[in-house]
């Protein structure tokens, strides 16, 4: 036999390069920021006393959670064995992105170069967008890799003579784990699909692969959905700024959501002021996509695909990323949905996988197409390079930081003597006693006006009460709580925290 290639090789150390830092910038400070808001709930599941009780709190009707289930049950297992820390608890979406990083790079390979799949790499191990999922003990991780899994098999059944039957049902058996990871899945699924459908234009090859996973996806979900009581609904968050949701979900998916002004920073009257004040990151940025997407668009012009395959890929992806989108964008605003860059989780592989066409093409033709042309390689550099500027404002700048629930129960645990009480106006109790704050008395669903009369019934004779309220712009629609309160207490200095108020109270 033949000793091992020498390109095979590279193309191996290469991909491993990729993977280990995409595994360093994922694991790397994993448990630096407290966990937040989201992740609280996360949390309230995993940590349930047995399985039943875990099926009761996911089922609830009041949890949007309930709709992406495949995630907790992976959660709430990992946590069984690797205990629910802050560290264990975002090791799972760590490994899960870093995985699905490795399977994009790889899913691209039967029509691609290896240049190509390193490239995909590359982007994958270094996108914003992906890193800041990967820390969060949320199913996005898990969404992104099932999507680079469909990619993975798709692709096969595009490059193979005729469809196997293995294929089928691995690709239904995916796409039907994929809608219980999130219903949003199923928008690309179909996108891809149609797609297929009209790039390909072979009708019985296409149902014979399509329709097994369409008829599972649909059955397993309903049956899932059957367990629920019948009418209950989880809520949905609304907005009322679609144009600006509109600008703001492709941005972040190309650039992260810690490249711009921070989302704290744009709640106020003067969000113009704060957006200007970043303009020369929002410039670089879009020179960086004009610049991808001109370099793009001259290197395919000048080069031939060098297979109906590999063209056909090309197209298809391409298409259902377009289809996706718009259907997205008609979802959110048909149900007024607040449509942000995580609910277009399934763009980004296709976006990452259309990246490198700036510098190649997907495979090599008669004209040198692997030779990266100077304008791709500042686009793309300067792209990887706002993508880990991006990172550094998520790592390390505290404007950018979520609900910090670890300091505030550190303030906590050092101010609040025997008698005291601590009440939670809105956030997640499970989250302060994480961090070590027990006994929380919880007053979420308290009136706002009726907030004096409920502390002083609720806490009895204590004197001294912390009142802590995460997330205040959702607590009666921005109440406020010095006028709540009445002249029943005296209020001391607020004690502030990222997305987190402590208000000292003695009752007069």
């Amino acid at each position: 036999m033949n000793s091992t290639n020498p390109q095979n090789a590279n193309y191996g150390y290469q991909l491993a390069a990729c993977l280990i830092v995409a595994g360093a910038l994922r694991f790397g400070l994993l448990d630096a920021q407290s966990l937040w808001f989201d992740e609280g709930t996360t949390l309230e599941l995993v940590s349930a006393p047995d399985f039943a009780a875990f099926l009761d709190r996911l089922i609830i009707p009041v949890s949007s959670e309930r709709l992406t289930p495949a995630y907790f049950f992976l959660a709430y297992g990992w946590g069984k064995i690797f205990g629910i820390g802050d560290f264990a608890l975002r090791a799972l979406p760590a490994l899960l992105g870093t995985a699905g990083v490795l399977i994009l790079a790889l899913a691209v390979r039967p029509v691609a170069s290896r240049q190509y799949s390193v490239l995909v790499a590359a982007f994958g191990a270094t996108s914003s967008y992906w890193i800041f999922y990967s820390q969060e003990a949320r199913p996005y991780a898990l969404a992104l890799m099932m999507v680079a899994l469909i990619f993975f098999v798709f692709i096969r059944e595009i490059k193979a003579p005729d469809v196997a039957k293995g294929r089928i049902v691995i690709f239904a058996v995916i796409s039907g784990i994929a809608i219980l990871t999130s219903v949003f899945s199923a928008l690309l699924l179909a996108a891809l699909g149609a797609a297929d459908l009209i790039i390909r234009r072979r009708p019985s090859r296409w149902i014979a692969f399509w329709a097994p996973a369409g008829l599972l996806s649909v059955a397993v979900f309903l049956a899932w959905m059957l367990q629920f009581e019948v009418g209950a609904s989880a809520a949905v968050p609304k907005s009322g700024n679609f144009i600006y949701n509109l600008l703001f979900v492709p941005y972040g998916l190309l650039f992260g959501q810690t490249l711009g002004p921070p989302i704290a920073e744009l709640r106020g009257d003067d969000k113009v002021a704060v957006a200007l004040a970043y303009s020369p990151y929002l410039l670089l940025s879009l020179v960086s996509l004009f610049l991808v997407v001109a370099s793009a668009a001259k290197i395919q012009r000048a080069q031939r695909f060098p297979n109906s395959e590999t063209l056909a890929a090309a197209k298809i992806i391409l298409l259902a990323a377009v289809i996706s989108f718009g259907g997205a964008a008609i979802l959110a605003y048909g149900i007024a949905l607040n449509w942000l860059p995580r609910h277009a989780f399934f763009l980004e592989p296709v976006l990452i996988m259309l990246l490198p066409l700036a510098l190649a093409a997907p495979a090599g033709s008669v004209q040198g197409s692997q030779k990266m042309t100077l304008l791709g390689r500042a686009a793309c550099g300067l792209f990887i390079g706002l993508n880990l500027f991006s990172l550094s404002n998520y790592y390390f700048d505290t404007a950018y930081a979520r609900d910090d629930y670890k300091a505030a129960a550190a303030y906590l645990r050092t101010e609040v003597k025997s008698g005291d009480t601590v009440a939670l106006l809105y956030g997640k109790s499970e989250l302060l006693k994480h961090y070590g704050v027990s006994g929380v008395l919880n007053l979420h669903h308290v009136a706002a006006e009726e907030l004096g009369q409920a502390l002083l019934t609720e806490a009895g004779k204590s004197q001294i009460s912390y009142l802590v309220l995460n997330r205040s712009f959702y607590w009666h629609g921005g109440a406020s709580v010095r006028d709540s309160l009445g002249e029943d207490f005296e209020i001391g200095p607020v004690q502030r925290f990222s997305y987190i108020d402590v208000y000292k109270v003695r009752a007069r």
